[in-house]
């Protein structure tokens, strides 16, 4: 039996147009990491580290290849396991034991992982097909992980073609991370709603802002280096921290075009995402004083 499905947004008619092979969801994923955002909060900055990685014993009667390795904030390394039809329970077998062997995985990958955030990385093991079965999502919704706790979660993606050639891609997520051991702490400022790296970047914009003759030497010293313990301190030159990406791999600043900002000197800075929390009662306390209120989320 053939089903004709379509979507129809703006008077715009929508056709399915699926990934034909593994490789081009692969590179589709690579070139769009935010489709791989778990939610709109905490799980929501991706960045993908590392794919096509080779494991030797990832597999229980050979060796594996893993498809991407993603990192989620600064705290999950997710292994992404692709799939062209329907996810089962066979999928997370397998993606199971891969990450029985996430030590050889890092040990393979040592990009991966910056060890300035922590010695270990948590991990997530990430499901990602076209459709899932209906018993496997409810598995999952109520909070499935391997033998050891590792969390397991899927995405489904549906990829649409528009009549002017525009592509849409429509994501499910089917997750659980409620009992995750990820910070979930949130921040207000200015009435908006921020986790820890995306508050900074906020307040240093806002600074920058108010100030508009600043430059790079007096922002430091409304910013100093010793308010966060990561190399740099809480902004560096926006194209150190692009050179730095380029080379490792590693996605230390924010440094999408939207994202850089410009100083009064020209120069053009990147913010750290290298946030813990246990420095931020010192960072809300020390803005204070530069006139930037910053209150913790109650819910």
């Amino acid at each position: 039996m053939f089903t004709f499905k379509h979507l129809t947004a703006n008077s715009t008619q929508l056709i399915k147009f699926e990934f034909r092979r593994e490789l081009a969801m692969e590179a589709y994923i690579i070139e769009n990491e935010r489709v791989l955002a778990l939610d709109n909060k905490n799980f929501n900055e991706v960045y993908i580290v590392d794919s096509e990685l080779h494991v030797e014993g990832g597999r229980s009667t050979r060796d594996g290849r893993i498809d991407l390795l993603a990192l989620y904030g600064n705290d999950y390394l997710g292994l992404i396991e692709l799939k062209m039809g329907e996810l089962n329970d066979n999928h997370v077998q397998q993606l199971s034991e891969y990450l029985s062997v996430r030590d050889t995985i890092l040990k393979n990958s040592p990009n991966a992982w910056d060890e300035s955030n922590s010695s270990q990385p948590k991990w997530l093991g990430v499901l990602v097909g076209s459709t899932i079965k209906a018993e496997l999502a409810v598995k999952i919704n109520n909070g499935l992980t391997t033998d050891d706790g590792i969390p397991i979660v899927a995405l489904t993606l549906q990829r649409f073609r528009a009549e002017d050639g525009q592509i849409l891609v429509i994501t499910d997520v089917f997750a659980n991370l409620k009992n995750s051991s990820k910070d979930f702490t949130r921040y207000i400022f200015n009435g908006t709603e921020y986790g820890k790296g995306r508050l900074i970047h906020a307040l240093v914009r806002t600074y920058v802002q108010q100030h508009k003759n600043i430059g790079y030497a007096d922002l430091k010293q409304a910013f100093p280096d010793s308010l966060i313990k990561a190399k740099g301190g809480v902004f560096v030159l926006a194209s150190e921290a692009i050179d730095f990406n380029a080379q490792t791999g590693r996605k230390r600043h924010y440094i999408n075009p939207d994202e850089i900002i410009l100083l009064a000197d020209g120069q053009k800075i990147a913010t750290s995402t290298q946030w813990e929390i246990g420095l931020m009662d010192d960072v809300i306390k020390h803005v204070a004083k530069l006139g930037l209120k910053v209150t913790i989320c109650k819910s």
